[in-house]
């Protein structure tokens, strides 16, 4: 990767994000950026970080499956194989989760306090799952204490990874055997309801602020790469859809849509559209792209180029068209063009200070993205 001093392109469009509260605008931003920039410090990865969070096993909540309709089909409703439908038939009944919650509040719930809103972050992983080497249980407790809010990551590849299904014939099929519908709408909607307990157990025991109605529990939602793509499915709008996930507000970091064309019979980029567009008309979304990410994540070139030193190394773009319903719903588009896809997880920050600034960069714009959107009122 090049080593040029050149920082992400500025974020375009964040139309509609309201303005960071008056308490906080002059040094919260600046402290929290202070404590991110040393989160790494103890540990570049997750095999050597100290971390907060635990590993929980949850039963999954049978009332949440839409068996009727699920993803062993194509678009024309043809069953793929009958070894994909058995798949589903034997369907796990738990799902393993890393689990972190953030540090005791100090101050009496209000809503000019982003930090003290009652919710949750889910976080799907990319195809590497929690492979020692990633970073994405560092991230979740680092998020956690950033935002107070509880973070929970589901395990939806049981254990797998791309390392036992290396790219080829073998990794659409291994893609498949994880479908949105039913098993990860399953793994999400009973990782909410687990957090949604822990939410009312912790109102129980505070004296200072009523306890909460399930309605007031907000969710937000990040996904690296394929967790991009169970992000967008949450989002659907399509009939054989479950119920859509209530976001408040999504994180696609190196996101991809693949999945859709390559192990579910979408048509690409056609399907990647749509659900790029459900996406960022559910709820106001940020996308973090790496240089060779696809183009439609991107931000027009025009405006892309505005905060490169040199406009040249990042010459091409997306189509305005594309991204103008997300950036329109307060989203935000940054493109990283130093970095490539899977940098934030997996990049090598201990031997590369560039991919270390820009892993630093996309996690601070991650927690003050949430933080604004996640607000009460």
């Amino acid at each position: 990767m090049a080593s040029s001093s050149s920082p992400p392109c500025c974020p375009v469009g964040s139309h509609g994000i309201p303005p960071p509260h008056p308490a906080e605008e002059a040094s919260a931003p600046a402290a929290r950026a202070a404590s991110l920039a040393a989160v790494f410090d103890g540990g570049a990865t997750d095999a050597t970080a100290t971390l907060r969070g635990s590993w929980i096993e949850l039963p999954l909540r049978s009332d949440t499956a839409n068996t009727a309709n699920n993803d062993t089909s194509d678009n024309s409703g043809t069953v793929k194989s009958t070894a994909a439908a058995a798949a589903a038939a034997l369907a796990p009944t738990t799902i393993r989760c890393y689990y972190t919650r953030p540090p005791p509040k100090t101050t009496t719930c209000t809503s000019s306090n982003p930090s003290d809103v009652a919710g949750g972050l889910v976080v799907y992983t990319d195809v590497w799952g929690f492979h020692p080497q990633s970073r994405i249980r560092v991230v979740c407790d680092a998020v956690a204490a950033q935002t107070g809010l509880h973070v929970i990551s589901p395990d939806c590849l049981r254990g797998n990874t791309v390392a036992q299904h290396p790219f080829g014939d073998d990794f659409p099929a291994w893609i498949r055997s994880v479908p949105y519908n039913p098993m990860v709408y399953q793994d999400t909607t009973t990782c909410i309801h687990y957090v949604q307990q822990q939410l009312r157990k912790e109102a129980a025991t505070t004296t200072t602020t009523p306890a909460p109605v399930k309605e007031t529990f907000k969710f937000g939602v990040i996904g690296y790469c394929w967790g991009a793509w169970a992000m967008a499915k949450s989002c659907g709008s399509a009939p054989s859809s479950p119920p859509a996930i209530p976001w408040h507000c999504a994180v696609a970091i190196h996101p991809s849509l693949k999945p859709e064309s390559y192990a579910f019979g979408g048509k690409d980029p056609d399907d990647h559209l749509r659900l790029l567009h459900d996406l960022g008309t559910h709820c106001p979304c940020l996308i973090l792209a790496a240089s060779n990410d696809r183009e439609y994540f991107k931000p027009p070139a025009a405006s892309t180029a505005l905060s490169l030193e040199n406009a040249e190394e990042n010459a091409t773009g997306g189509d305005a068209a594309i991204l103008a319903p997300l950036l329109d719903n307060g989203g935000k588009a940054i493109v990283f063009p130093e970095m490539l896809h899977g940098w934030m997880t997996r990049g090598d920050i201990q031997q590369d200070a560039t991919i270390k600034r820009d892993v630093q960069i996309a996690l601070h714009e991650t927690v003050e993205f949430i933080r604004r959107n996640m607000r009460q009122g």
